[in-house]
C-alpha cells in the first residue's frame, strides 16, 4: 500500500451558519463501492443547490452517509501533489439543550492518488475514539426572527454540526494515529443534509506528520 497520504497536519474546522429550507434526492459515498472524485464532485453540487436548513428541528434521530475529499498540498511551498478521499456514514441522536456527544459513526474506505499514482489504505476513524481523547462532537441550533417585506415576521431555525473522529491507518505496516475534523451546516427540510469542511492530521511516535497538508470538504445525507 502506498500510505504516504497521511504525512500530514492541518489547522481546525470552521463552523458556518445559513437559512432556508428544501430537499432533493440522495446519494451516498459508503454504497454501491467507493465514489469516484468526479461523482463526489456531482454530490457536492447537489447538496449546495439544497437551500440551507431553515427549520431546523429540536431534535435529530437520522444516520447521514457521505464522503469527504480532501486535497494533498506540500507543507514547502505548498504544490498539490494529489487527494485522499473517505466514506462517511454518521449517526445523530440529539435534543437540545441536551449534555453529552450527539454523534457516532465513522470515516473508512480511504483511497486517493498521491504524486501520480492511487492509493488506498487500511483503518476507520471513529466518533467514539476522538470522544475517548475527549474531543468533543456537537450540534448547534439557533433561531432568528426575519422581517416579510408583506408585514409581519418569520422565525429562521438553522443548524450547524462540529464532529470529530479519530482512529489507526496503516502507514506500509506501521500504525498512524489520525484525527478527521468536519465542521459546517445543514442543508435541506429538517436538516436532511450536511455540507461544510473537512481536515485530517495525522501521528506518528509522539509527534505531527508535516510534510503534507490535507483539507477539503464533506457532505452527507440522510
Amino acid at each position: 500500500m502506498h500510505l504516504k497520504a497521511f504525512k500530514m497536519i492541518m489547522a481546525g474546522a470552521a463552523l458556518a451558519s445559513i437559512a432556508a429550507c428544501s430537499s432533493s434526492g440522495s446519494g451516498s459515498g459508503g454504497s454501491g463501492g467507493p465514489l469516484s472524485a468526479d461523482a463526489y464532485d456531482d454530490e457536492v453540487s447537489r447538496i449546495q443547490g439544497l437551500a440551507p436548513t431553515g427549520d431546523m428541528p429540536t431534535s435529530l434521530d437520522a444516520t447521514y452517509t457521505g464522503a469527504t475529499k480532501q486535497s494533498l498540498r506540500e507543507t514547502a511551498g505548498g504544490a498539490e501533489v494529489g487527494e485522499m478521499m473517505a466514506d462517511l456514514q454518521l449517526t445523530a441522536d440529539w435534543t437540545e439543550g441536551q449534555a453529552g456527544n450527539p454523534w457516532s459513526g465513522s470515516a473508512d474506505n480511504f483511497r486517493g492518488t498521491l504524486n501520480g499514482d492511487a492509493f488506498t489504505m487500511d483503518g476507520e476513524l471513529t466518533v467514539a475514539a476522538a470522544e475517548a481523547q475527549s474531543l468533543t462532537s456537537t450540534i448547534g441550533r439557533s433561531e432568528s426572527t426575519v422581517p416579510l417585506p408583506t408585514g409581519g415576521t418569520r422565525t429562521i431555525a438553522t443548524g450547524a454540526a462540529m464532529i470529530q473522529l479519530a482512529g489507526e491507518v496503516d502507514d506500509d505496516g506501521t500504525p498512524v494515529d489520525v484525527l478527521m475534523t468536519l465542521g459546517g451546516s445543514f442543508f435541506g427540510s429538517g436538516g436532511k443534509a450536511m455540507y461544510g469542511t473537512a481536515q485530517t492530521q495525522g501521528f506518528q511516535a509522539g509527534g505531527v506528520r508535516s510534510d503534507l497538508v490535507a483539507a477539503g470538504d464533506y457532505y452527507a445525507e440522510q
